[in-house]
């Protein structure tokens, strides 16, 4: 009798443990340093979300986010996405997973889009462990070795992008294409 009682108490933990997992698959796992107001915004299918960046101008507030499709411990799988809150309205999504490449300056002052993309990249160093690790990494993806996931693709980088990667003292070679207006998801950095 103990032995059956353990095991429908083992066999019951287990099926509480797998109801609980499946039933958080697919939604956002809520990031304490995300407002309320943005949360609410963030695009169905990421699982995690980091605040990379927020910048104000008169009446207006952006937020930049990275999106996880998985979790944190996979980037490969990752985009950005732009909010925006505007003074005594709702949370609206700017840039998003599919809506293409665009620069920040086409949705606020080319100062604010810099000072996103300058805390970006910092975030970015920060995350690969050092200016160093990160440099390098960057710099393969504009100069892919043969037969690497980037091979073959064009990168575009904004102005705004080029300005922050300058500021940072990341050095990088001239084969990238100007992002100036909107562009197809598929060439995103």
């Amino acid at each position: 009798m103990k032995r059956m009682s353990l095991r429908f108490l083992l066999s019951s933990s287990l099926v509480v443990l797998l109801v609980l997992g499946f039933s958080t698959i697919g939604r956002t796992i809520p990031s304490p340093n995300i407002p309320d107001a943005v949360q609410r915004c963030v695009e169905p299918g990421s699982r995690n979300v980091e605040l990379v960046g927020t910048v104000r101008e008169p009446n207006r507030t952006f937020y930049f986010l990275r999106n996880y499709l998985y979790g944190l411990d996979d980037p490969t799988e990752s985009w950005y996405s732009l909010i925006q809150i505007e003074a005594g309205r709702q949370c609206q999504r700017l840039r998003g997973g599919n809506s293409g490449l665009a620069p920040l300056n086409n949705f606020m002052s080319v100062q604010a889009a810099r000072q996103l993309e300058l805390q970006r990249y910092q975030w970015e160093i920060e995350q690969a462990g050092g200016r160093a690790t990160y440099e390098q990494q960057f710099n393969q993806r504009l100069n892919p070795p043969s037969n690497s996931m980037y091979e073959g693709v064009d990168i575009y980088l904004s102005e705004e992008q080029v300005w922050a990667l300058r500021q940072l003292g990341i050095r990088f070679p001239d084969t990238y294409h100007l992002l100036t207006r909107p562009l197809n998801r598929e060439n995103n950095l």
